[in-house]
């Protein structure tokens, strides 16, 4: 005898509000206005909580329910599109990618069938970042979170019920109150690690369950409806218009979103609200129905878009790539999604779990191909390879550690045997260990050395601490204040990032400003007041010591990471300097933080040292390359080849 499965009500106001989540989505990935559309994947987890919920809760009631049941519908409906998507960008790749990026597809691709791609990206990069832009399966970490979350949900839920249905309310409530203080903790302390990871992300989907749980419950009297109806889209476009990339989030910024999002689904269950019956017009649903393909093509299409243009994507070219993702989600909802789903294509249960056994494992295999060979290199000539990488054994030093340590500062240079104690040292972060390797040439040609005072994210300003540690955090500077006035040093080349302690700056965040004993930074406007402060202190102990002081501004910000860009134009036969600006963008973008140094230091006898002009050449271009190498590490760090260009600068400061 057949057993019957228990279904749920269509209610064509969720596909509606579906459209009203990836539409967002969509905009923003474009740069087409709605600074906050990624909270659209907010809207889809409450909304997958919902109806996976209360189909789970239906078969658990009538003794239906089976695992296996439930995965495959979670195959039919999830990996078919996704499958398709992926192979496309697989095979995109090979004949697009350089080298490294086609070697991190390779990696994403095999994050897919386990179902860790948010782990994978959380690892590899941020959001927001810019080299973001050519993750093609960056939007997937998604669907791993929801995937992560149904592998715990339907036994936790077996469990649960066992004791009743008002112990199962208690539990899912428990989790959601968990969950989100989670993430307001981690996105202030680990804003990746919040962002992509399920901890912080499970109380979204636990709110559709919840809602799935309880009873609808809506009031007497229509207007009220109404008003709680239009106060949840209310909540959504708030945060789509008003959030943006530099919004704390999740954490508590995704209540607004996730709070709309259940009560729309709430005030409209059974008879609809105004907002109801517009999200139920045939269009809207049209495009919630679509929406599961419309999310998969539409990124992809546009990292594709972007890492083909010569320049700055038009907004035009944008818009016709988001119709060509319409068009292509239209296919992959009939010819894709809607045959799996109906069983026209592999309709048993064992011909599905094969297909996603087969293919899972394709990926898998040829992902791994694609790491192990380091992106098939062999598809370009060898000069595009070279420019990937740049290695400094320098790049991960940390120096400062030691001093903490009680022990006396490394040196680079001729040894210090031979030349007798150094009379210069360098202070600062990332900035300026890359440039030791210059310091190193120089230092030796001229028979002395030079103590390196550097630490990665470590400003070279004393008294201040990091707002991630808060009050009474560790103070790098003051140690090596006393340092210099121990070893009798007479010059000090301080070299930083500067923007990143008292601005936030792309793929940076709250946690590195700085704060002192005067002031906590809560806003850059915060961290801005102690660095004109701490630095002018600073720099008036070393001169009030008889120390010289020079002073590197900073190098710039690369608009992409430069070794990749350049192998990128490389392989396509175009001037290593394609994608490179002009040097007004650069000063415009410096100037900020190049303002409040020189607040700070007015009046005092500084030597400040511009390194733009060293990497500009005669047609007033910031360089990417040189010579045929590359000038950058990365998008803020200078390469070995280019620390050698500000030879004419480090020379007279260590001789």
């Amino acid at each position: 005898m057949k057993t019957h499965h228990p279904t749920i009500p269509y209610r064509a106001d969720i596909d509606g509000l579906r459209a009203v989540a990836v539409l967002p989505v969509l905009f923003f990935h474009a740069a087409l206005g709605f600074p906050g559309g990624y909270v659209g994947v907010d809207v889809f987890f409450v909304i997958s909580g919902y109806l996976i919920g209360s189909l789970v809760i239906k078969e658990i009631e009538a003794g239906t329910f089976s695992m296996v049941n439930f995965w495959e519908r979670r195959i039919r409906r999830i990996f078919p599109a996704l499958s398709v998507v992926v192979m496309a960008c697989l095979v995109a790749g090979y004949f697009w990618f350089i080298p490294q990026h086609f070697e991190e597809l390779g990696q994403s691709a095999i994050a897919q069938p386990l179902l860790c791609a948010n782990f994978y990206f959380w690892r590899q990069t941020g959001y927001f970042e810019t080299v973001s832009e050519f993750q093609p399966l960056l939007h997937t970490w998604s669907l791993a979170v929801e995937e992560q979350f149904y592998v715990l949900f339907p036994p936790l839920l077996l469990l649960a019920l066992r004791w009743g249905k008002s112990f199962a309310i208690k539990g899912v409530i428990a989790f959601i109150v968990i969950s989100l203080a989670l993430s307001v903790y981690l996105t202030a302390a680990y804003p990746s690690f919040s962002f992509f990871l399920i901890a912080s992300r499970v109380w979204e989907l636990d709110l559709g369950v919840l809602l799935a749980i309880l009873p609808a419950r809506k009031f007497l009297a229509p207007l009220w409806n109404e008003l709680m109806a239009w106060l949840g889209l209310g909540l959504i476009l708030w945060a789509v218009f008003f959030y943006s990339s530099s919004t704390p989030f999740p954490g508590v910024a995704a209540l607004a979103p996730c709070l709309g999002t259940a009560l729309l689904i709430n005030f409209n269950t059974g008879t609809p609200t105004s907002i109801g019956r517009l999200l139920s017009l045939k269009p809207v649903v049209y495009i919630g129905k679509i929406s599961y393909s419309l999310y998969l093509w539409h990124w992809p299409l546009i990292v594709f878009v972007k890492y083909l243009s010569m320049s700055e994507v038009t907004q035009t070219k944008l818009v016709v790539t988001l119709l060509a993702s319409f068009i292509l989600a239209v296919l992959s909802w009939k010819y894709v999604e809607t045959p799996f789903r109906k069983k026209s294509i592999f309709g048993t249960r064992k011909q599905i779990f094969a297909f996603g056994a087969v293919v899972g494992g394709f990926f898998v295999i040829v992902g791994t191909i694609m790491y192990k060979t380091d992106g098939y290199p062999s598809r370009f000539p060898p000069e595009v390879v070279k420019h990937q990488k740049n290695d400094s054994r320098f790049i991960h030093t940390t120096q400062l550690d030691c001093l903490l340590k009680g022990e006396s500062l490394p040196t680079v240079g001729a040894p210090v045997s031979e030349t007798g104690p150094p009379a210069t040292l360098i202070w600062g972060d990332s900035h300026a260990t890359v440039l030791l390797p210059a310091v190193d040439t120089i230092a030796r040609e001229a028979n002395r050395s030079v103590y390196v005072a550097a630490k990665p994210g470590t400003v070279p300003i004393a008294g201040v601490y990091f707002n991630e540690e808060g009050k009474g955090g560790t103070d790098y500077g003051t140690p090596v204040l006393q340092f210099i006035k121990d070893k009798g040093i007479k010059h000090v080349i301080m070299v930083a990032r500067w923007e990143g302690y008292a601005f936030i700056v792309p793929g940076g965040d709250l946690r590195r400003l700085i704060g002192d004993e005067q002031t906590f930074p809560h806003s850059p406007e915060h961290a801005q007041q102690v660095f004109i402060r701490k630095l002018r202190k600073t720099v008036a102990t070393l001169l009030d010591s008889g120390v010289t002081v020079s002073l590197f501004q900073d190098v710039g910000l690369q608009p992409r990471d430069v070794p990749s860009t350049v192998a990128q134009a490389a392989s396509r036969g175009l001037d290593l300097n394609t994608f490179a600006l002009p040097i007004e963008h650069h000063r415009e973008y410096s100037k900020r933080v190049n303002d409040l140094i020189d607040e700070a230091i007015r009046g005092l006898d500084v030597k400040v040292i511009d390194p733009l002009p060293y990497f500009t050449n005669s047609e007033g271009i910031y360089l990417m390359a040189k010579d045929g190498q590359t000038v950058y590490n990365d998008r803020d760090h200078v390469s070995p080849f280019g620390s050698l260009l500000l030879r004419p600068e480090l020379e007279p400061l260590i001789k």
